[in-house]
């Protein structure tokens, strides 16, 4: 039974696609090649592979965790074309918030913020499922996040061995209300 929630798993070519990466990146220790940076002279693809590559492999491990979660949860609820869309779309969007909202991070690594896009737009997908459950669990992702910009954090920071950039946790979730608004926008004028 346990084996039936996996078996998607072995023809999902995104899932493998994103955990290789991450794996890849981080086990040829590509962190100066891939990472985010404030100051990126034209080296536009750090907007995306700064969100594959990680500070070391407790960093990696969390991330890739947390990613396999969410494909086991709903990762058969989208189109492996859709994932694709929604992950590089929450990267370049939090990418970009980080670039004109908080110039003073001058590096990121990671796939957290991203995790929480991504978290958050498969539960506002899902709150035609459930009136309470889905509503209830999106308030407190948000909460948390509001907890973490107000300065109260996980400590995590000791796990990965530096600070946590809880403004991409804060950028992913408001990229993700953005990127659900904008796909209602679509459909809704492509039913006109």
């Amino acid at each position: 039974m346990l084996l039936k929630h996996f078996s998607h798993l072995k023809s999902n070519w995104f899932f493998i696609f994103v955990v290789t990466c991450m794996v890849v990146f981080q086990s040829f220790d590509l962190i100066d090649v891939f990472q985010y940076k404030n100051k990126f002279n034209n080296e536009y693809y750090r907007l995306f592979s700064g969100h594959f590559i990680h500070l070391n492999w407790t960093h990696a491990s969390l991330n890739i965790l947390g990613f396999c979660i969410v494909v086991l949860l709903w990762g058969v609820q989208f189109s492996q074309l859709k994932w694709l869309v929604y992950t590089f779309s929450l990267s370049l969007a939090i990418s970009f918030g980080l670039y004109v909202l908080y110039p003073n991070i001058d590096y990121y690594l990671g796939l957290s913020g991203v995790l929480h896009g991504l978290v958050l737009i498969a539960l506002i997908k899902n709150l035609s499922n459930s009136r309470v459950v889905y509503p209830v669990l999106i308030f407190l992702l948000v909460l948390k996040v509001l907890f973490e910009m107000m300065g109260f954090e996980l400590n995590t920071s000791t796990e990965i061995g530096a600070r946590v950039v809880v403004e991409a946790h804060f950028l992913g979730l408001i990229s993700a209300m953005l990127l659900v608004v904008f796909e209602l926008y679509l459909l809704k004028k492509a039913a006109d």
